[in-house]
């Protein structure tokens, strides 16, 4: 066997060319393959889905525990020492178009995998969507980072040179934003899809060449709201705000409600005759909208009063003496207590479920009228609170079940608790 032995620079060049992966392109044309190169054309994609609030109108709105509503700037008196309780309400309204914007972003990256030039014929980004025949297209603007106007547009036709030597495999970069024109499926993964698609001449002959990639995403579901509601409450120094019977965000018919109770109690040691303002804020997480409403807690007017010329007891006390002389001056623990449909002693005996301002005050009121009765004395302020109490229940309108002025009986009804607790009895 007869051996040929070549030159020493012809021996470099074959093997450098082997090191290249000589190989048939995939589209059928003989070319050489850049080495590393994973295709004839390499196409890396990325996807980042993301969602953000439409336009929203926020409306806030409170009232006290009974029902009685609450406009911004009005005053709810706490004693010291006592708590009253506030219902807040949000109501988010999409004011057009779909409640959340659903969209995906990111780029596609498409690189010559030839040591030939690459005419890159077309780049196109399509996603399919589940129970749709036909995927949607995705808009891209491509650019050439490595061309001396980076930031510039291109368009197809645009060649690619080949990586041969020490000149780079050429390059584009694409990327979109895509807003979906309404919602898309949500906890189902997507897939988007990438094709670039060119072809490169090679002995007179020109050849198609293409390349493919993917990127998987999803859209996670918010639960039964389509967007996250935020309340801020500030609780002035001395009181303290305890949030309670919050409910879950809910959406109806594209509303979004909230709500939720305060209970703001009003520490013992405040002054008298002091405002303090009760600020509330409620926003759209990721949005701009807010709600707020503004309230101003007032602490009262004290009264203290004097040391009465007879003995005061309190309402417990007389619920359970009901032989006490000073009964017989209302007609008896079973005479009936206005329009309560309801007697003295069975109204002692019904707890102020849930605050209810008319029991509240019924319980001091009688037991004051059983304290003057019985001889005790009572200050110009605890008349008038027992005037005010006694007009209150003449009222066919007040009944334990449905009352007027729920803020105002408390009041009195504090000013009558004083005077009753005043000694012990």
């Amino acid at each position: 066997m007869r051996r040929i032995l070549l030159p020493l620079g012809l021996a470099a060049l074959l093997l450098g060319l082997a090191a290249c992966n000589s190989a048939l392109d995939p589209q059928g044309g003989p070319q050489l393959q850049a080495q590393g190169a994973k295709s004839s054309l390499d196409v890396v994609k990325t996807a980042t889905p993301y969602s953000t609030p439409g336009t929203w109108t926020l409306t806030k709105t409170a009232a006290t525990a009974d029902g009685q509503a609450l406009a911004a700037g009005d005053t709810v008196t706490v004693a010291p020492g006592s708590s009253t309780t506030l219902s807040y309400q949000v109501v988010a309204t999409p004011t057009g178009g779909d409640a959340t914007v659903y969209g995906v972003k990111g780029t596609v990256t498409v690189t010559n995998g030839l040591v030939s030039d690459i005419t890159l014929a077309s780049v196109v980004d399509q996603l399919p969507l589940p129970g749709s025949t036909t995927p949607v297209s995705i808009g891209l603007t491509c650019y050439d980072p490595s061309s001396s106007t980076p930031d510039a547009p291109i368009g197809f036709p645009y060649t690619l040179t080949g990586k041969f030597g020490s000149t780079p495999a050429g390059s584009i970069t694409c990327s979109y934003d895509h807003v979906f024109s309404g919602t898309p499926p949500l906890d189902t993964q997507l897939t988007n899809g990438a094709t670039a698609s060119g072809s490169y001449i090679s002995g007179g002959t020109t050849y198609p060449v293409a390349g493919d990639g993917s990127a998987a995403f999803s859209f996670a579901a918010t639960g039964s709201s389509p967007i996250a509601i935020t309340d801020s409450l500030s609780c002035p120094t001395g009181f303290t705000c305890s949030k309670t019977n919050e409910s879950t965000a809910t959406a109806t018919d594209g509303t979004v409600t909230y709500s939720y109770d305060v209970v703001v109690t009003a520490g013992a040691s405040l002054p008298c005759d002091t405002s303090y303002p009760l600020n509330n804020t409620a926003g759209i997480q990721g949005a701009d909208t807010t709600a707020s409403l503004g309230l101003t807690l007032s602490t009262g007017t004290c009264s203290s009063p004097p040391p009465p010329s007879g003995n005061v007891y309190t309402q417990g006390y007389w619920k359970n003496h009901t032989s006490n002389p000073a009964w017989a001056d209302v007609g008896g623990p079973d005479a009936p207590f206005f329009y309560s449909g309801m007697s003295w002693i069975e109204l002692f005996n019904t707890p102020p479920s849930h605050g209810n301002a008319y029991i509240q005050l019924a319980h001091q009121y009688m037991a004051a009228v059983l304290n003057v009765d019985s001889g005790a004395a009572a200050s110009p302020d605890v008349q008038a609170a027992m005037s005010w109490a006694y007009t209150y229940f003449d009222n066919a309108s007040n009944k334990p079940s449905s009352y007027t002025d729920a803020q105002q009986a408390r009041y009195y009804a504090n000013v009558l608790d004083a005077y009753n607790n005043s000694t012990g009895g």
